[in-house]
């Protein structure tokens, strides 16, 4: 009688893991797509920058790029490609 009960516990601890780990992958999932979605959105949002601007050179090292630094309390920035 003993065995069957720490049988039966032992299957119930291990069918309790089993659900939870299911339910933390499928969460882990729908937290990843969502993350996408947002990050799709706001990629698609024009979206206005703030100053202050710095220069920075750009990759090549011989040309310059304009980059706002997107502090607020600043007016609005525009960025320029390498000049």
């Amino acid at each position: 009688m003993t065995k069957k009960l720490i049988f039966t516990a032992i299957l119930a601890t291990i069918a309790t893991i089993a659900v939870l780990t299911a339910k933390s992958t499928q969460n882990a999932k729908e937290s990843e797509l969502l993350m996408a979605s947002i990050e799709a959105v706001a990629q698609s949002e024009p979206g206005k920058n703030f100053g202050p601007a710095k220069i920075e050179k750009c990759a090549n090292k011989t040309q310059h790029m304009k980059l706002c630094m997107c502090q607020p309390g600043y007016p609005e920035c525009t960025e320029t490609p390498c000049f």
